[in-house]
């Protein structure tokens, strides 16, 4: 039903708010979501819940992408063991529309490191939207500092070097501070419930704000 382009839009929305609803705190729910994205399970049945998400997550269509997304960061979210973890980058992996050209995942992981930097080193006088792309990138990128795991030939330190080379830290820590400022932020953290009127207020959602306070919160960046 989110992936209908003639369903009014507050329609798709309500959608999203059960499904939120439905995945939240019930891992039940989640593990037998997550089941049903295999290919097995698609063979069998074309209308699982797991066959919407990817084919919402796919098709050329803004809502049906953003709803889709965010019904995935609920499955993501909770408790999962090692053999859930595979299944689901194995998911993420097989939709991924973008040209790969034969790299390994450590490869693919040190291009998006590097696309996060020149995506903070663009020029702030944009749009709001574009400021916000631009703190997000930040916030992933503190992150990526704050884990101990190394990204391609990229530890915690080299990573903090990298920014600095190409841009200071004050201006990347102005640029991660904006995040929390935006407007699109604010609302979202005032609103645990879905209330958006337009797709034009689609971004952020209260679960990324409550996200965004504990990893802060935690790790102090």
């Amino acid at each position: 039903m989110i992936n209908g382009r003639d369903k009014p839009f507050e329609l798709r929305i309500a959608i999203l708010y059960f499904l939120r609803c439905y995945l939240y705190q019930n891992e039940f729910g989640k593990n037998m979501t997550i089941s049903t994205l295999s290919y097995q399970s698609e063979i069998a049945n074309h209308y699982t819940l797991g066959s919407w998400l990817i084919n919402g997550y796919v098709i050329n269509d803004v809502v049906a992408s953003w709803c889709s997304s965010i019904g995935f960061s609920c499955l993501i979210g909770g408790h999962f063991d090692k053999t859930h973890k595979e299944e689901m980058l194995k998911v993420v992996i097989s939709i991924d529309q973008s040209p790969i050209n034969g790299k390994t995942l450590m490869e693919l992981s040190t291009d998006l490191l590097k696309n996060l930097i020149s995506q903070v080193c663009l020029d702030s006088d944009t749009d709001d939207r574009g400021r916000l792309i631009q703190s997000l990138c930040a916030f992933v990128l503190c992150q990526c500092i704050s884990s101990y795991n190394k990204i391609g030939s990229y530890s915690s330190d080299s990573i903090k070097q990298l920014i600095c080379k190409e841009i200071n830290i004050k201006s990347f820590q102005e640029i991660r501070k904006r995040l929390s400022e935006s407007e699109f932020y604010v609302k979202a953290f005032q609103n645990p419930q879905l209330k958006l009127a337009t797709p034009d207020e689609m971004a952020l959602t209260y679960d990324f704000t409550q996200l965004h306070e504990y990893t802060t919160s935690s790790t102090g960046v």
